[in-house]
């Protein structure tokens, strides 16, 4: 398998899917999927682009072979099952979320072939939004990398899609009669800053059992160790920030933690969501509630 740091980053592996519906998957190069499967599916990718009915382009859509840029999964394609890391992230750059970009019809000439860790930069199958290869310094920590890329790309005014930090997201087919391409892109460095370890606040342990605070310490190190995602479902990451609001607000730092294992992770969105149960009473609820979601996973 060729995703070793010396292999050119278009001839790296990666999965790639007859459709959203394929389980199965193979291994292919990167350079194929980009440039020879996308000329061949050029017609109907046009046809999908003329089409004004959105629900005929999302069917359409899904017809199309897909790829999991990240990496290759020779089982179940989710974060657990990656048999190798392509060493690449791909990111999504919608206009419905760049509003305020004033030319974003000419993004990918004006501002992404001016970054220089950007390999590859194209429209997106709908031909109104673009995507964006990146190769990555640690691919081990892609959650991290990417969550710092999000960061770096705000100082150019952009907004990237927050589920590109599944390792395992697929990439929909696309064509582009220019794309642009640098395959001497540098590989990206930045790195989201480790949270430092919550300070333990003496005032808790006249409320709860002397070890509380250092278990739900403890719980959260092993949740961002292995990247546990507890959130898949919403009522169960409302449920669990109601329980950490039980500590106050040094619950906030642990409820960010928990949040972010999630590929739809807001920042924004999970800081207002704990000050509303801090505010509509807490008090309610227990801090049992997190260790039950906690164990069902972890133990």
């Amino acid at each position: 398998m060729n995703n070793d740091k010396y292999t050119p980053y278009l001839d790296r592996e990666v999965s790639v899917y007859n459709n959203v519906f394929d389980k199965d998957g193979r291994s292919m190069m990167l350079r194929e999927f980009l440039f020879d499967i996308s000329e061949r599916n050029k017609e109907q990718i046009l046809r999908l682009r003329s089409l004004t009915d959105k629900d005929e382009r999302k069917r359409l859509k899904m017809q199309f072979p897909q790829a999991t840029i990240s990496g290759v999964f020779l089982g179940e394609r989710k974060a657990a099952e990656i048999s190798a890391h392509s060493g690449l992230i791909c990111v999504d750059i919608d206009a419905k979320e760049n509003p305020d970009v004033e030319d974003f019809e000419h993004l990918k000439e004006n501002v992404l072939s001016r970054i220089e860790e950007v390999l590859y930069a194209a429209h997106s199958v709908s031909g109104e939004g673009y995507f964006a290869i990146i190769p990555l310094k640690y691919p081990k920590q892609h959650q991290r990398q990417f969550r710092q890329l999000q960061l770096d790309f705000a100082k150019f005014g952009i907004t990237i899609d927050n589920a590109c930090s599944d390792v395992s997201r697929l990439r929909c087919l696309s064509y582009d009669d220019k794309p642009y391409i640098n395959e001497n892109a540098k590989a990206y460095t930045g790195i989201e800053k480790q949270k430092p370890k919550p300070v333990y606040r003496p005032a808790y342990r006249n409320r709860f059992a002397d070890d509380t605070d250092e278990r739900v310490y403890m719980a959260c190190r092993e949740i961002e160790r292995f990247g546990i995602d507890l959130t898949e479902n919403y009522d169960d990451w409302i449920s669990i920030g109601f329980s950490l609001a039980t500590l106050g607000e040094s619950g906030r730092e642990y409820y960010h933690i928990v949040s972010r294992q999630s590929p739809k992770y807001n920042q924004r969105e999970t800081d207002q969501k704990f000050n509303s149960f801090l505010r509509t009473g807490a008090s309610h609820h227990s801090i049992g509630t997190f260790f039950y979601f906690y164990k069902r996973f972890v133990v």
